[in-house]
């Protein structure tokens, strides 16, 4: 038997990796929280015509399909597939077979856990061109309830087409925001990767019973536990 504080004395020397990480994670552009509350007014003017559609469409006949609605994505998952086509088609040189995704609302402070909206930076930088730079909104905090109101459904991820239903006044605050910075991704060259080892040291861990380490024993079978194999 040997006591935690005898084995906590024996300590073995280990080596650690520190990697130096030359990709800084891209952040969203900064917005003045006064125009991002202008920006949702009239995001929230825009959805209003699509709730109604829903609405109506539970009734006996079908409405006719809101304009707005054939140029935007609701959620998460459809916004996340075009920009992806958007920059697949980028790097590839190919054609894109829809209208190219104009803007990007978040609602950042509403979406938990934050690993969901952490890669959209690098995500609209890269599905950006030079004729459609893709513009990322951050929304203040409570907007999600907001849209979910307007829009009858919840939604904390909108992407949209720059289009002709869009008023002016809405397209010149959402052009004056700054565009997505992702500076690793430009003038792209190679650096040696840098890696560092840090000398330390580890417990020598063991079996704890009752205040006590005992050190692992193999299990031996007993002697009337051999059976023999039969011929």
């Amino acid at each position: 038997m040997t006591s935690i504080v005898d084995v906590e004395k024996k300590r073995r020397t280990v080596f650690k990796p520190l990697l130096d990480n030359p990709f800084p994670q891209a952040e969203f552009p900064f917005i003045d929280s006064a125009i991002q509350s202008q920006i949702l007014e009239f995001l929230l003017l825009q959805l209003q015509e699509i709730k109604k559609f829903n609405d109506l469409k539970t009734q006996k006949f079908t409405p006719n399909e809101p304009e707005c609605l054939k140029h935007i994505t609701l959620g998460f998952n459809s916004t996340v597939k075009v920009l992806e086509a958007q920059a697949k088609s980028k790097f590839k040189k190919t054609p894109l077979n829809t209208t190219p995704l104009k803007y990007v609302f978040v609602c950042k402070p509403d979406i938990e856990p934050p690993l969901i909206t952490q890669q959209f930076p690098t995500l609209c930088y890269t599905s950006s061109t030079e004729s459609n730079i893709v513009k990322l909104i951050a929304l203040p905090r409570g907007s999600m309830s907001k849209i979910e109101e307007a829009l009858g459904k919840p939604t904390g991820i909108i992407g949209m087409e720059s289009f002709e239903g869009i008023s002016s006044s809405f397209k010149d605050l959402l052009d004056d925001v700054p565009d997505v910075k992702v500076p690793w991704l430009e003038n792209m060259s190679y650096q040696a990767l840098n890696v560092k080892m840090l000398k330390t040291t580890a417990p020598i861990k063991g079996k704890v019973t009752k205040g006590k380490i005992e050190k692992k024993k193999k299990n031996k079978p007993k002697a009337d536990q051999i059976t023999k194999k039969k011929v």
